[in-house]
């Protein structure tokens, strides 16, 4: 066997083996506070934008989110540093971003683990004073098309209006609604709703409206219920997540004393089983509850030094963190129904591949599916003889390919590879 057909068996035996029935996503919410932004108090000095990049990849090492999504990020070009610095250092290249839309130096984004999952849209919810992003990702099943269905996530973004005068908790309030209104008339499942909400208690009108929304099957949920009055209080210091300082400069001061940045959760991914809460993964990282009103380093908290060190100089919050467990959808049993052995089988030559049946005539629907779980040919209603239907293959990348073969009976599949 020459060097290349063994390298061939290798990717053939990663791919089998990365066949699993299920997967723990790790989901990162992160106000990085005037990223690339440089005025005023938030100078070179105080927010140096490559010793940010340091401290980010320090912390995103630490962490490993599979998403991660982000606020007060300043301009495409700073999204292309943290992707190429704080990511996918040192010729990695796992990490991939959504394309940035921003109507503000302090915009959104989300950067996603490509090995596991893929961006399928992204659209964006018209709140003031900064768009509502909103990213559906999916996972990328090693099995997708053969024996697992794919599963979504939906990301919504938000940083909402700062200040608790009555017109900042009013702006917060027309926010919530607009995005309540958007779920109302799109799919809801499989939702978080995540970013700086500038919150200070659950008795706000936007908070209400999120969590408890005229139709209660598109609510979100704080997953560890932890609801009241959060500003100041010390009944809350477990989940304070503002301010890693205590005096100001480009940081805000005032010491841990607020839970302004969240996690929310649908309804279905408390109760149903594709996509799942993990029980207790719900946390903000750096927070250990033992400091009210203080800064982060007067924490005794057993994470590394050089994390805590990075989190303090990088931004004023702390991030939140949970992860997703998840259950691939199995093809119903009708569609994994087998064929009799040796029915339908497939021939590959350099430019084709042919599908026939060895015996009986079979009306299908032929899919190709590429790694990546994307269809790179369909054809429906074939029939399929012992002349078979020929597939030309010339144009296709290289790689790892899955040709299914079904109808409402039966269902065939066999992997093939374009060298």
């Amino acid at each position: 066997m020459n060097l290349k057909k063994i390298l061939l068996a290798l990717v053939v035996i990663t791919f089998a083996s990365n066949l699993h029935s299920q997967y723990s996503v790790k989901v990162m919410q992160y106000n990085l506070m005037q990223f690339g932004n440089n005025f005023s108090d938030c100078n070179q000095t105080t927010n140096n934008i490559n010793q940010k990049i340091g401290y980010l990849k320090t912390i995103l090492d630490y962490v490993k989110p599979d998403i991660f999504t982000v606020n007060e990020l300043s301009g495409d070009y700073n999204a292309q540093l943290i992707l190429n610095g704080s990511l996918n250092y040192n010729g990695q290249a796992k990490y991939q971003r959504a394309t940035f839309k921003a109507n503000s130096y302090t915009a959104n984004t989300i950067f996603f683990n490509s090995e596991i999952l893929a961006l399928k849209e992204q659209k964006t919810i018209k709140t003031t004073p900064r768009l509502t992003d909103v990213y559906e990702l999916y996972y990328k099943s090693p099995n997708l098309g053969v024996t697992e269905d794919t599963v979504f996530i939906r990301c919504f973004v938000t940083h909402l209006k700062a200040g608790s005068y009555e017109e900042n908790v009013e702006s917060r309030r027309k926010s919530a609604e607009q995005i309540m209104l958007y779920r109302k008339y799109s799919n809801a499942n499989n939702s978080l709703f995540m970013g700086d909400f500038n919150l200070y208690s659950a008795d706000e009108p936007a908070f209400r409206l999120l969590t408890n929304y005229e139709i209660a099957d598109i609510n979100f949920n704080d997953p560890i219920n932890q609801q009241g009055d959060w500003n100041n209080n010390s009944a809350f210091k477990k989940y304070h997540t503002q301010s890693t300082h205590t005096y100001g400069d480009c940081f805000s001061g005032g010491g841990m004393d607020d839970r302004f940045d969240f996690i929310l959760v649908s309804n279905d991914l408390l109760t149903t089983n594709n996509l799942q809460y993990k029980n207790d993964s719900y946390k903000a990282i750096g927070q250990d509850g033992s400091f009210f009103n203080q800064s982060l380093l007067s924490s005794g908290n057993t994470i590394p030094a050089d994390v805590k060190n990075a989190l303090y100089n990088n931004s004023d919050h702390l991030p939140v963190y949970l992860e997703l467990v998840i259950n691939p959808q199995k093809l119903t049993a009708t569609a994994v129904k087998s064929v009799k052995k040796n029915a339908i089988d497939i021939l590959q030559s350099k430019t084709a591949v042919n599908i026939f049946s060895r015996s009986e005539i079979f009306n299908v629907d032929i899919r190709i599916v590429d790694c990546n779980g994307r269809s790179v040919y369909t054809k429906a209603n074939q029939n399929i003889n012992t002349n078979g239907v020929e597939i030309n293959t010339s144009k296709l990348n290289r790689g790892i390919y899955v040709i299914v073969v079904n109808n409402k009976q039966t269902y065939f599949s066999k992997k093939i590879i374009i060298d």
